[in-house]
């Protein structure tokens, strides 16, 4: 899909890796191309369990003549996943940021407030929201915005 489609870059939500070696990212990773991801953090009575199974994280999936460099929040929020990336090609670079907020928890005043908090202390380029949110117990809707 990557190679054919000719993208430089492809995020990606709910990736559901261990870490950052997991073969699911790397299968995702086409020749001529690397892979920055920001993978939910393991409680650690989960992490090396047989059966583990990891929800929620992100990937960037990228061409290797682009930069690609993570870049720390000043604040690290803890109602939303997100990774922050320093995007450098030959002729620009960009500050992009994936907000990424998980259909298992309820939306709360506190997410919003992080995320303005967020939004207010950092400047980006370009930043794209991914929420799920439950509507009723029977069904599930996500809004992925650019």
């Amino acid at each position: 899909m990557i190679v054919d489609a000719r993208l430089d870059m492809l995020l990606i939500t709910e990736t559901w890796p261990e870490n950052t070696e997991s073969v699911s990212l790397k299968r995702v990773t086409p020749n001529g191309y690397k892979c920055i991801d920001a993978a939910r953090p393991l409680a650690s009575e989960r992490v090396h369990k047989d059966e583990l199974r990891n929800y929620g994280g992100i990937a960037l999936v990228y061409r290797d003549n682009v930069t690609v460099t993570k870049y720390a929040l000043s604040a690290e929020p803890a109602t939303f996943e997100h990774l922050c990336v320093d995007v450098t090609t030959e002729h620009d670079s960009l500050l992009l940021l994936c907000v990424y907020r998980p259909g298992s928890q309820a939306v709360t005043a506190e997410f919003f407030d992080e995320l303005t908090s967020v939004l207010e202390r950092d400047w980006f380029n370009v930043i794209l929201f991914s929420f799920v949110a439950t509507l009723t117990s029977t069904s599930t809707t996500t809004m992925t915005c650019m």
